[in-house]
């Protein structure tokens, strides 16, 4: 009996171990260092110190942290680096971030919404949307009234993990600019979406990795100023897909400067501005200034398997 009592108590703490490592905490008591356990509360406004996550802030992939109205303001300094699973920015007035903020943070679901006087900073950091061996990435910047919105020298890595993630980017409304932006290769079978909301996306430096099948909507175009290819092979499983996701409608790219890319395909795609040149590529067609030169030997106009 002794023995099973014990076995009952060390499950019970097995499970409450493993419940304390998924929390969902709020911010309170404003200006503060985002690893400081007095800032991080059980519910919205509440006491500080009551998080129940691990070390008593949210920093695991089980973890969400939101910053609301009852946050209290001030600034918030990311002085560690940072991983969490949902990371909300609803209604809160403050500033998030700040320029010289160097530290990594990996995050699966990062929203920012409401329309209250607030700044974001993604500082001197890289930001990785995805953490290893999820299926999901989001990132969504729902509204741009009252927001100021700097990139500062960030780096955002769209999809943490190379070894296969449904990755979808919703960048943000126009008037953001990102500094650099890379979408990270995938491997699997699942496709990325960048930019699904409406109006312009500014992206100073975009990083495609190949494989990828990349889409995005007619309704959103990407301001890029220099757009970047790693270079697939001829293998199929190894190509770049870029293409509109509403079919028979094009979705822009305003390209500044020239880009080329080996490998990669195109289906509905208007570069304006400058132009895409495009080698060992195939052409779904209804493309604006991508100039093709067909894989060697020839080819079809479809890939088996690719869904375009």
């Amino acid at each position: 009996m002794k023995k099973l009592f014990g076995i009952i108590l060390l499950g019970v703490f097995l499970l409450s171990s493993s419940l304390a490592q998924a929390a969902t905490c709020f911010w309170v008591g404003g200006t503060g260092s985002i690893d400081d356990v007095t800032h991080w509360s059980i519910s919205t406004g509440g006491a500080g110190s009551t998080c129940l996550a691990a070390g008593g802030w949210p920093n695991s992939t089980a973890d969400s942290g939101t910053f609301d109205a009852s946050s209290g303001g001030g600034t918030i300094t990311r002085n560690v680096a940072w991983t969490i699973g949902t990371l909300t920015t609803s209604a809160f007035t403050g500033t998030f971030g700040n320029a010289g903020d160097t530290a990594t943070v990996n995050v699966n679901n990062f929203s920012n919404s409401g329309s209250g006087t607030r700044t974001v900073n993604l500082g001197a950091s890289t930001w990785t949307c995805g953490n290893p061996g999820t299926t999901a990435c989001t990132w969504g910047f729902t509204s741009a009234t009252n927001l100021t919105f700097n990139a500062n020298t960030s780096t955002v890595v769209m999809g943490g993990s190379t070894s296969g993630s449904y990755q979808i980017a919703n960048l943000g409304p126009t008037g953001i600019t990102y500094n650099v932006i890379t979408f990270n290769p995938d491997q699997a079978t699942g496709r990325g979406t960048l930019g699904s909301s409406s109006g312009t996306t500014n992206i100073t430096t975009l990083n495609m990795g190949s494989p990828n099948e990349i889409s995005n909507s007619n309704s959103n175009t990407w301001a890029v100023t220099t757009l970047n290819w790693t270079g697939g092979t001829p293998s199929l499983s190894s190509w770049v897909l870029l293409y509109s996701s509403a079919p028979g409608n094009q979705m822009t790219i305003a390209l500044t400067n020239a880009s080329s890319c080996t490998f990669c395909a195109f289906r509905e795609i208007n570069v304006t501005t400058s132009s895409i040149t495009a080698t060992d590529a195939i052409n779904f067609g209804r493309n604006t200034n991508i100039n093709f030169t067909p894989p060697a030997g020839g080819g079809g106009t479809h890939i088996i398997g690719s869904g375009i």
